[in-house]
């Protein structure tokens, strides 16, 4: 196995907490992951601790503009502001199994298409048994060329 180039979830994507809920991203050979362990500050958790169904989709969307923003840095020269996405629609989307306060997730995406700003992509959520929680597939729109772009330079 390759040795994974590791970057923090708060490196890579303008989320800030309590909305924030990738850790981090690691890239190899094999692949690309985005992690996020529940946590109980998780403003996507339901009454009994664990994260509502409908969230798996926001954590997919998370996973894929961190795995995005992680891969872009690999590439020469490359060390630019994530670009501002919108989650636009969701399709395909099947939930499996839950996950609770201190489980560690896997994300992981893979592009279905792009067309200009347009991206759709097919995503996963595995826990650390590696069973799959949640699968479906995801449309964002790129709004601009980078998060400070859109937002007069907030992310420094």
């Amino acid at each position: 196995m390759t040795p994974a180039m590791l970057y923090s979830g708060e490196s890579l994507i303008p989320h800030k907490p309590p909305m924030l809920f990738i850790d981090g991203v690691s890239l190899s050979a094999e692949g690309a992951l985005a992690y996020a362990v529940v946590r109980e500050d998780w403003v996507i958790l339901d009454g009994a601790g664990k994260v509502h169904p409908a969230a798996f989709f926001e954590l997919m969307a998370q996973g894929f503009a961190a795995i995005s923003s992680a891969k872009s840095r690999e590439e020469p020269g490359e060390l630019s502001a994530p670009a501002l996405g919108f989650l636009v629609g969701v399709k395909k989307f099947d939930i499996y199994g839950e996950a609770s306060v201190g489980e560690k997730l896997a994300i992981s995406v893979q592009n279905h298409m792009a067309v200009e700003r347009f991206h759709v992509f097919d995503a996963l959520v595995k826990n650390e048994r590696n069973e799959l929680l949640a699968s479906g597939q995801i449309k964002i729109f790129l709004a601009g060329e980078s998060v400070a772009d859109e937002i007069g330079g907030m992310r420094q």
